[in-house]
């Protein structure tokens, strides 16, 4: 994948299509700089989790990172009383943390099964928390990559800048005795050259 968000978009269909699931959508902050949260859905059905909704989850998800599930038999951790009534009227069912190296990034959400009468039971919890792991460490690689193109970006432009630095003062040099050579005997060139200079600077 070339970024993150093509990633994500491509990821939660293949995570909504493989447990079955009506809808599903993803919330991710790659690193602690990111400011938003970087996200993709699978169906638009619920559950409808907006930035401000998944910033109010984060609190509750972050202090421990375990996956929540609406049905209790599932034994999942708890959230805090409003936060478990926000995503029941939501309609989501099962919320997955999505767990870095050294921090958690994110967090997967899911509406019901396709199927009518099928609930979520523990194997597809470990498979969407095995699928949230390997979403972390892809997301942690694309980051690494972003961050090793900036630097390539960064080194090219500051050799260009120097190689400028020294380049202007023999061009312009060069350019001047051009321009005082000609304006004797060909003073037309002597003005365009004077214009194609400025122009240049």
């Amino acid at each position: 994948y070339i970024d993150i968000d093509n990633l994500l978009a491509n990821s939660i269909d293949i995570v909504g299509q493989a447990i079955g699931a009506r809808s599903a959508v993803v919330f991710v902050k790659p690193t602690e700089e990111y400011t938003h949260w970087l996200s993709a859905s699978y169906h638009p059905e619920p559950p409808y989790l907006t930035e401000m909704i998944a910033d109010r989850l984060w609190d509750d998800l972050r202090e421990k990172p375990e996956p929540w599930a609406s049905n209790a038999e599932l034994g999942m951790r708890d959230l805090s009383p409003a936060n478990t009534e926000l995503l029941l009227n939501l309609g989501a069912v099962v919320v997955i943390p999505i767990l870095g190296r050294d921090r958690s990034m994110g967090l997967l959400a899911l509406g019901r099964k396709v199927e009518r009468r099928a609930v979520y039971n523990l194997e597809d919890v470990e498979r969407l928390r095995s699928f949230a792991g390997h979403l972390a460490i892809a997301i942690e690689r694309l980051v690494l990559v972003e961050r090793q193109q900036q630097l390539v970006r960064e080194t090219a432009d500051a050799k260009l800048r120097a190689l400028r630095a020294q380049i202007n003062p023999h061009f312009l040099f060069n350019a001047l005795n051009t321009i005082v050579a000609s304006i004797d005997e060909r003073p037309d060139l002597a003005e365009a050259t004077v214009e194609n200079l400025a122009s240049i600077f």
